[in-house]
């Protein structure tokens, strides 16, 4: 149920790319690994009809396998990019994966959502009750302290849900710094030819939007 990306990748993909490209350059890094996963990723939510940043969710894959797609099984069985254990997939899709199953990229970005979506629930049902102050960013470091230590851990605490893990601060970090460096990449191609964009990137990804940006 999978759609296979093309060899042109939308703008958004494109400049997202640049923006990885742009903090992270690095072999150790891994940008080209990334920004397949970015428009892995791109794809997935589109099809997902999904409202997640696609750059919280590159963050978490940073975060989780550094975009190692065949990663694993670890020592809690955790496989792929966003780090699933096969067993409890079933608890938020329709099946369980195996390892080998969730090791193609475009299944464990499908799941990390699924999952997310799980977790919302759950924290929702956890804080059926408002607590006194609103949590933090509507309760996505509940989520995320979840997803790194499991629904019934302590991630109701004032750490887990307000202060952040420092699991949850990372990506949220990363988030920040991909959103803010995307507006700077943007804000420069509407320049047209004023704009300086210095980035170096494979001449085998497919981006040509630096010459190319329909503004």
């Amino acid at each position: 149920f999978f759609t296979t990306p093309g060899d042109n990748m939308p703008v958004e993909v494109q400049v997202l790319c640049l923006a990885f490209f742009s903090l992270w350059p690095t072999k150790w890094d891994k940008p080209v690994e990334a920004c397949h996963t970015i428009n892995h990723t791109y794809q997935i939510l589109e099809q997902e009809k999904s409202d997640y940043e696609i750059e919280l969710l590159i963050s978490l894959f940073k975060k989780e396998s550094n975009f190692t797609a065949n990663l694993g099984p670890n020592r809690a069985g955790a496989c792929g990019l966003g780090q699933q254990i096969p067993a409890y997939t079933k608890y938020y899709v329709d099946k369980k994966y195996t390892c080998n199953e969730i090791k193609d990229p475009k299944v464990s970005i499908y799941l990390t959502i699924k999952a997310l979506d799980y977790l919302k629930k759950e924290s929702d049902r956890q804080w059926e009750k408002p607590p006194a102050r609103p949590l933090s960013e509507g309760g996505l470091y509940h989520m995320l302290c979840m997803y790194n230590q499991g629904p019934r851990s302590n991630c109701k605490g004032y750490k887990g849900s307000y202060h952040g893990t420092t699991y949850t601060r990372n990506i949220v970090k990363w988030r920040d710094q991909l959103k803010q460096k995307k507006d700077e990449i943007y804000s420069c191609l509407m320049q047209g030819d004023l704009c300086e964009l210095e980035v170096d990137f494979p001449e085998s990804l497919p981006i040509d939007v630096i010459n190319n940006y329909p503004y």
